[in-house]
Formats: structure tokens, sequence, C-alpha cells
């Protein structure tokens, strides 16, 4: 597999960053490259909030699926780098070439992850995945022990 990846992250006006990332990979065996784009803007402090928010979009095309995904997340520490809330919300609408209809998801995600000491650290993450016939909820918990 031969290919490249390319990126660029701009702060500017102090609580703004800009960035996207683009992939370009091809395999001889494939009949089309794939390729890939990643766009994001973030205001890292909301006073009112006291928090930050991410727009986001990415764009995939494969010789298996072409597709977009918009999302926005929004993170606050409820306690200063103790413990740390996640909101999102992602819109998906892949297309698949072997298939008619496109398959469009709506997904809502809860993060909270606490740090009670230096090198210990527990995440809960709650996930719900809607689509028109039928959701999906996921629930994981993750403990970390570092040495």
């Amino acid at each position: 597999m031969q290919g490249f990846n390319v990126q660029a992250n701009y702060r500017f006006l102090k609580w703004f960053s800009l960035g996207a990332n683009a992939g370009y990979r091809y395999r001889k065996t494939d009949a089309e490259p794939s390729k890939n784009l990643y766009v994001y803007l973030t205001h890292s402090n909301i006073p009112a909030l006291n928090a930050s928010v991410t727009l986001s979009a990415t764009m995939l095309e494969t010789v298996y699926i072409s597709g977009k995904i918009y999302s926005i997340g929004l993170n606050r520490d409820l306690i200063s780098s103790k413990l740390n809330l996640g909101l999102s919300y992602r819109y998906v609408d892949y297309r698949f070439p072997s298939a008619e209809t496109p398959l469009r998801q709506s997904m809502a995600e809860l993060n909270l992850g606490w740090h009670p000491v230096k090198k210990i650290s527990v995440s809960l993450n709650v996930e719900g995945t809607f689509e028109k016939s039928r959701n999906y909820e996921r629930v994981y918990i993750n403990l970390i022990k570092r040495f």
C-alpha cells in the first residue's frame, strides 16, 4: 500500500483552532484509491459554559463506501484535571456502491472521565445510534493504570 497524509493546524484569536487532515492511499489490487478529508473548528473557551466546542466534518471515498460525517462536541472540566464531561452528536451519511439505500445515522455520546490519582483513570462512555428502522445503545467502562 502506498499513500500520503497531510495535516495542518492553526490557532487564531487566542481561543480558536482550525485544522485539516487529508489522506490518499492506493493498493495495486484496489480498483480505486481511498481518499479522506477531516476538518475541524474548535472554540476552546466558551465563558458561559466554561467549556470547549468542536465542529467537524469528515469526507471519505473508497471503492466500498463514500460518506460524510458531521459532528459537534462539547467538552468541560467539572473538577479541574480530575473530572471531565463530554457530549457529542454525529450525523453519518454513508453510500455503498453495492446497495441502493444509503445508511443514515444520528449518534449521541456522553463521556465521563475521572482521574482520582495521577496514574489511574476511569471513564464511562454511553453511546446511542439512531436509524430510521432501529436503534443501538452501547456502554463502555475503562479502567487505566499507568506505570
